[in-house]
């Protein structure tokens, strides 16, 4: 089953604060349409007007910033403003993908020690 993991970031007093939004799981497919519905849902519930969203950071899936029907051209429906951006995870992704071998195998090592730090972190 996917989890949808939804993230804020938003200014308050002039500090930048970034918080866990919601957590809902997707238990069909991982659609455009299903993740927007997920969203659109909460975002209501908690009374927060779609013109506040300014940006959205996502995977490089079609499903997520497909130009024409993915998540980042819903949401630009109903937030005009809404900037899409790709995840630094994704970009790590890409990049490593024509890597030669011996500096992909320096960055897997750094991004298992990195992993295993997270893990155990108070």
């Amino acid at each position: 089953m996917a989890q949808l993991l939804v993230f804020v970031r938003f200014d308050d007093n002039e500090e930048v604060i970034e918080e866990f939004f919601f957590c809902k799981p997707l238990e069909s497919h991982t659609t455009a349409e299903l993740i927007f519905k997920v969203n659109d849902e909460f975002v209501l519930k908690v009374g927060i007007p779609w013109l506040k969203c300014i940006g959205l950071c996502a995977d490089g899936a079609e499903a997520m910033s497909g130009k024409l029907t993915g998540l980042a051209a819903k949401m630009k429906g109903v937030a005009p403003e809404c900037k899409s951006t790709h995840c630094v995870i994704y970009r790590e992704a890409l990049a490593a993908k024509g890597m030669p071998e011996n500096l992909n195998s320096v960055l897997s090592d750094a991004v298992k020690v990195t992993n295993f730090i997270n893990a155990r972190a108070p």
